[in-house]
C-alpha cells in the first residue's frame, strides 16, 4: 500500500501519483484474486485503523 503523505488518496498526475485510481481500482482487482468477493459494490468495503499519535 502506498503512503499517502496526507493526500487522502486523490490522483495527483503531475507527480505521478494515483492514490484513488490504486485504492478503487487496482487494490479490488487483487482482492477479487485472493478473496472472491462479492461482485455487488453495494457489499464491499474498504476499512481502515489508525494507529498514529
Amino acid at each position: 500500500m502506498p503512503t499517502r503523505e496526507n493526500q487522502f488518496y486523490v490522483d495527483k498526475p503531475e507527480y505521478g501519483k494515483y492514490y484513488r485510481a490504486f485504492v478503487s481500482e487496482e487494490l479490488m482487482d487483487i482482492t477479487r484474486k485472493m478473496f472472491l468477493p462479492s461482485r455487488n459494490r453495494e457489499d464491499n468495503f474498504i476499512v481502515g485503523l489508525s494507529m498514529e499519535g
